[in-house]
């Protein structure tokens, strides 16, 4: 397999990891009313996002051990895949204009530097999900192509042994 791939699989397990633990976080602060949290007061919409990308990532860790390196999905699987891309699509524009958003206020108001650094890791992980999102758009045409070689291999090696 090759080492895209092999990122495309850590990363998810990663950013499965470090988003639940965000949204583990963020529901806490909504249901505590003396957190001091005063920065998710709004952020309802962007925590369903970030779930909506974890189950995208949870579920690209499915399709991961299922189907690479060479097994073609079924047609159901292909349409939830699809739909899967989509909504982590629209989730990460939504995180990410939060974020462009963000970064003028943070940077211009005297904020406490823990919050800083822990929006810095979040927004990595942001990125991080684009590349995923990337790969995973790629990922159909590429399991085509390998099941393609996959058949094609074992044609070959059933006309050598005849």
């Amino acid at each position: 397999m090759p080492l895209k791939w092999k990122f495309f699989g850590i990363a998810n397990y990663l950013l499965a990891l470090f988003f639940l633990l965000v949204i583990v976080f963020a529901i806490k602060a909504f249901f505590n009313p003396h957190s001091g949290m005063k920065h998710l007061d709004g952020a309802r919409l962007i925590t369903f996002s970030i779930f909506v990308i974890f189950l995208n990532s949870c579920f690209n860790i499915y399709f991961f051990h299922r189907h690479l390196p060479h097994r073609l999905p079924g047609k159901n699987l292909r349409i939830f895949y699809r739909v899967s891309t989509l909504l982590g699509t629209i989730a990460f524009i939504i995180v990410f204009w939060q974020f462009i958003t963000d970064v003028y206020s943070i940077f211009t108001s005297e904020e406490d530097p823990s919050f800083i650094y822990f929006m810095i890791v979040v927004y990595a992980s942001v990125l991080t999900c684009l590349l995923i999102l990337l790969m995973q758009y790629s990922l159909p045409k590429y399991l085509e192509k390998r099941s393609k070689e996959e058949i094609n291999k074992q044609l070959t090696a059933i006309g050598k042994e005849e």
